[in-house]
């Protein structure tokens, strides 16, 4: 799980220099290609950014009837979740079930 968090942090960190680098007027391709005009629009926005770091709620297959103690109520996107420790719950009728969050 680190190492996918790793990838997804790396991922972030470069759509967001190219976002900069395309408001600043410069491109990935180079100075060559790029020209020397600054474009009006760009096709990647923050919209796009934001979208590279939508969070991925994934479901178990362990269950249990009760949270642990201490648990803190969550929201990841529109998803209601508990965080209890390291460990995340989601409500499943009259029961939680483990999920991992990428």
């Amino acid at each position: 799980m680190a190492h996918s968090k790793i990838r997804s942090s790396r991922l972030l960190a470069a759509l967001l220099a190219v976002v900069i680098a395309a408001g600043a007027g410069l491109s990935p391709a180079g100075p060559a290609q790029a020209g020397f005009e600054r474009a009006a629009a760009h096709p990647l926005s923050v919209e796009l950014l934001l979208a590279a770091a939508v969070r991925v709620i994934r479901k178990t297959t362990i269950y249990v009837t009760t949270l642990p103690k201490g648990c803190v109520r969550t929201e990841i996107g529109d998803t209601v979740v508990w965080r209890c420790g390291k460990t995340y719950y989601e409500a499943d009728g009259n029961r939680y079930v483990v999920v991992y969050v990428d």
